[in-house]
């Protein structure tokens, strides 16, 4: 939890997003992504993110849990900047 809350309070402009829905989705995240939590670049990433619009799509979203909305969404814009390049086969194409 300790995390969760560092990824709000130490990023600019996230500590309005201190909603239990936000709080759980990062939570899900970092529970699935443990790795990711490393330091400068994940607050970078997250830093990159405009939460309080993801927050309110997330709203609009129904009946789909808050939850699961804003982390798919945020699991989306994160994966950018932590998932390596899928490899190319032999013939360039991605595989």
């Amino acid at each position: 939890m300790r995390d969760v809350l560092m990824t709000l309070m130490e990023t600019t402009n996230h500590k309005r997003e201190l909603t239990a829905p936000v709080l759980y989705a990062i939570s899900d995240i970092l529970a699935a992504h443990p790795s990711w939590f490393c330091g400068s670049r994940w607050f970078e990433a997250i830093d990159g993110i405009d939460i309080g619009a993801i927050r309110d799509r997330a709203r609009t979203m129904r009946p789909v849990p808050p939850r699961h909305a804003i982390a798919a969404m945020l699991l989306e814009r994160l994966q950018q900047h932590f998932e390596p390049e899928p490899q190319q086969d032999l013939f360039g194409e991605k595989a």
